[in-house]
């Protein structure tokens, strides 16, 4: 069973090895402070959220949500994909964004990540636009926060 809840201090290091695992399978060309928030968790998704998945004691998976609405950090670990895990990640998000009261929340993607492109299609986010970040080819996505009635 997989268990989603909120980033606690003692995540720390089972996450910087998963941000590792994961970066091995896609080496983006980025700027060398582009992942600094995962040394500074709770100061950098203050206003956001940030969110692990375990298998037991195992880190499965994890995703931030920036006081900006920008979803980031997506990862799940290779063993455990294509089991709905990102999905469930994701809805905890979109959720968390509910509850901080965003109007809407943002990403993006490599091009060449298929897996998350349909994951964010299905997940009720709209492509805005295509383009190179830091010489990556990515799709930019939003997606509108409904509100109930009356809030």
């Amino acid at each position: 069973m997989i268990q989603i809840r909120a980033y606690e201090s003692g995540d720390t290091a089972a996450i910087g090895r998963l941000h590792a695992e994961s970066q091995v399978d896609l080496e983006p060309n980025v700027p060398e402070d582009y992942f600094a928030d995962l040394a500074r968790i709770q100061e950098s998704f203050d206003g956001g959220a940030f969110v692990v998945a375990y298998s037991g004691e195992i880190l499965v998976g994890m995703g931030g949500l920036f006081a900006t609405g920008e979803i980031v950090r997506m990862r799940v670990a290779a063993q455990y994909r294509r089991q709905g895990i990102a999905r469930l990640i994701l809805q905890e998000l979109i959720q968390c964004a509910e509850r901080l009261g965003f109007a809407s929340i943002h990403l993006h993607t490599l091009q060449e990540q298929l897996g998350a492109q349909a994951l964010y299609l299905n997940g009720g986010f709209v492509e805005v636009d295509r383009g190179c970040l830091h010489g990556n080819a990515v799709i930019a996505y939003i997606r509108p926060i409904e509100r109930p009635v009356g809030s």
